[in-house]
């Protein structure tokens, strides 16, 4: 069987009124379509406001554009099939971990919206001058910057199994784990001035979430877990939650 929640701040709890019994249709149907268009996904579902308006507002749906604005009914993955996008870079775009709970009213990022992640990105780099990028490996080994359909760069670096993969800058493990099947095993670290650097496809992680790294830390070591057909390691550079180029970062 399965449930919504109402969010309180930290632990979700069954939703047991009247209000619910009506509502669960909708919320059934909204699971079932998600299901349906991404076969290996982990559950996700929607966290309900215990302020939930009337049913009248059960007809309103958010526009597919950026930031995307959650409505009671939503679950991440019928965000994802509505606004034709794909439900593992919509979860990785906005920092959400399986089950992937969604709150009414809440805000997303839609991968597409890059090229406005990249303007605010280079402005605030003319503005506040943003420190240059450490290679996270021998930048001598075989490498290549690969670009998306916004024009943004990602960094591939190929290479032994087994490899250490060092931290870019200092900063905070924001995530450690294998949530993602796409990426595998996926180290995210946050960094003071703004900015999440990530490392997939990793064969072993050497940090925990919460720990404080500092820059040229070994982190991981290079590996093929997730979808790849070679070891490698696929880093991608995000400010304030939006992919930026990657490129631009590195000395």
């Amino acid at each position: 069987m399965m449930f919504d929640y109402v969010y309180t701040g930290s632990h979700p709890s069954p939703i047991v009124n009247k209000t619910f019994s009506l509502f669960l249709p909708l919320v059934l149907v909204s699971m079932l379509v998600g299901c349906s268009s991404s076969p290996n996904r982990s559950s996700d579902s929607l966290q309900l406001d215990s302020k939930h308006p009337s049913s009248s507002s059960q007809k309103t749906f958010s526009v597919c554009r950026s930031p995307y604005k959650v409505v009671w009914g939503d679950t991440l993955s019928g965000i994802a099939v509505k606004c034709k996008i794909n439900m593992d870079q919509l979860a990785q775009a906005n920092n959400l971990l399986p089950p992937y709970f969604l709150k009414v009213n809440q805000k997303l990022i839609l991968p597409n919206s890059g090229k406005a992640a990249q303007r605010q990105f280079e402005k605030h780099r003319k503005a506040a001058g943003a420190e240059k990028w450490k290679w996270p490996m021998n930048s001598q080994l075989q490498h290549r910057f690969i670009r998306d359909s916004a024009g943004l760069n990602a960094l591939e670096i190929y290479g032994l199994p087994g490899l250490e993969i060092k931290s870019v800058q200092q900063g905070e493990v924001v995530y450690a784990g294998n949530g993602i099947t796409h990426y595998g095993l996926m180290v995210m670290i946050k960094h003071p001035s703004g900015y999440l650097s990530t490392y997939a496809h990793n064969s072993r992680l050497m940090v925990k979430s919460g720990q404080t790294v500092k820059a040229g830390q070994v982190i991981a070591t290079l590996g093929a877990s997730g979808q790849t057909e070679r070891p490698k390691l696929y880093l991608e550079a995000r400010y304030r939650g939006r992919k930026v180029d990657a490129k631009k970062l590195f000395r």
